[in-house]
């Protein structure tokens, strides 16, 4: 009888040796930035002065909040997440009332060989590349996408992002329209991406197109 006791022990040492390592390759990230400044404006309007300190929000960049992780399914796969809001740092409010996390909002999974799957409310392919191609890292606004004024995220987005092979990479989304009557494919935003890096050299494409709501 008093083998049964270390008998019954080792299971439950070999799981409590095992724990870490099965969530060594698991995380959570808090992450975000409050961009507050304090400003002060004067006008001449009809040879009267007018002058006003303010508190702004988003001088250089939005302000934001978001969480994302990653769950480790092992053989190579890994469950994927982000959720990112907007506000206004002077304030607290949402930057949109109608949405709790208006700038990201999906899940995904990652495979050892085909790339990462994902769905959900997500960046648009020129915006994720926009650090490429534009030298301010799209946070000023006088950046160039910001200028192009290009779709930053879409709604009910299905996106396919390969691995890199031989240097090039592949981004493919549709935005799914979800209007009455609409086939799947008939409307919607197409967006592809190709991304090519060989050293210090590196060049690619990002492409966008949707069409428009019946009358629209």
């Amino acid at each position: 009888m008093q083998l049964q006791h270390p008998i019954r022990l080792i299971p439950a040492a070999l799981l409590l040796a095992a724990a870490p390592a099965a969530f060594a390759q698991s995380s959570v990230t808090i992450y975000g930035v409050v961009d507050v400044y304090t400003a002060y404006q004067k006008s001449t309007v009809g040879g009267k002065d007018t002058s006003l300190w303010a508190m702004g929000n988003n001088g250089q960049m939005t302000s934001r909040l978001g969480f994302k992780g990653v769950e480790d399914l092992g053989g190579g796969y890994a469950a994927t997440f982000t959720l990112e809001n907007g506000f206004a740092g002077d304030t607290g409010g949402l930057a949109d009332s109608t949405r709790l996390f208006d700038r990201q909002s999906w899940v995904g999974i990652k495979t050892p060989a085909a790339g990462e799957f994902r769905v959900g409310r997500q960046n648009s392919v020129p915006f994720f590349i926009g650090g490429a191609i534009d030298y301010t890292e799209r946070t000023t606004y006088g950046s160039i996408i910001n200028t192009f004024g290009v779709p930053s995220r879409f709604d009910n987005d299905l996106s396919w992002k390969s691995p890199r092979w031989a240097g090039f990479q592949f981004d493919i989304h549709y935005a799914m329209p979800e209007t009455a009557g609409e086939g799947l494919g008939r409307r919607g935003v197409y967006q592809f991406g190709l991304d090519y890096t060989n050293g210090p050299y590196r060049a690619g494409y990002a492409g966008l197109v949707a069409k428009p709501n019946a009358g629209g």
